[in-house]
């Protein structure tokens, strides 16, 4: 149960009662748009191999149904080390800090959608499974930055960050599923599920918070290997920023 009192110092009466309406949104109008030449230059396919990945795009294409759900939220309090939202304590020291003085934000999970998977797991060529996979992370990539634009433009954001579990170095993965309980039935939403361990299936998907910043960027703090990068992995700056 939100806590109006918490809530009230950083929303006025009528923003709190829009907040308290909320539903989750659905974003499943994503068109997949493959750019072929792009795509043969960033997973190196050989000439040779020209055609079969072309019809392995065009498949693509055809079955793709990307997809994001988010809600639209509130801080209802906070600690050292952790928030509160819709009464869930999201234990970060990272999230507590980035979410000071924010009004609104939005928990979201993005998936490349369980068509698409199926799809790409069938293959059991392991160069042609290596490409359908890639294709279902474009995908997803394609949904996160749909649900992106959507955010700034319905919101009026002029810069938008993300935080995800697994991702933050003090942001434990399994909780995932903390996001989860915040937007609601993910599975019916969008098709989206977790496993015991806390992964999200299909496996092209992520979880995490959106909310208007212009500095922070995700990838500073993640210290894993990852071919979509966007900055250096610094391991000062958690120390620095967020100790």
């Amino acid at each position: 149960m939100v806590d109006l009192a918490s809530v009230k110092n950083v929303l006025n009466e009528k923003n709190i009662s829009e907040v308290l309406k909320m539903e989750p949104v659905v974003l499943d109008n994503i068109y997949f748009e493959a750019d072929l030449q792009s795509l043969v230059n960033e997973l190196h396919v050989n000439s040779f191999y020209f055609n079969e990945f072309k019809r392995l795009v065009e498949q693509a294409s055809a079955i793709a149904r990307p997809k994001a759900v988010y809600k639209k939220t509130v801080l209802e309090s906070s600690g050292d080390n952790y928030v509160v939202v819709e009464g869930a304590k999201l234990n970060s020291r990272v999230v507590k800090v980035n979410l000071k003085g924010i009004s609104e934000f939005f928990p979201a999970i993005v998936t490349c959608g369980k068509e698409l998977s199926e799809w790409a797991n069938s293959f059991d060529d392991m160069l042609i499974n290596f490409w359908a996979n890639a294709l279902a992370e474009k995908a997803m990539r394609l949904a996160k930055e749909a649900l992106e634009v959507h955010l700034k433009e319905k919101y009026q954001i002029e810069a938008i960050a993300q935080m995800n579990p697994g991702s933050v170095i003090d942001w434990n993965i399994q909780e995932q599923r903390k996001l989860f309980e915040i937007i609601g039935d993910v599975k019916e939403l969008i098709g989206a599920e977790l496993t015991d361990s806390s992964l999200i299936i299909p496996m092209k998907s992520i979880s995490g918070i959106w909310f208007p910043n212009d500095t922070y960027e995700n990838c500073i703090l993640c210290s894993r290997e990852c071919p979509n990068r966007k900055a250096v992995y610094d391991p000062k700056m958690y120390e620095s920023m967020y100790k």
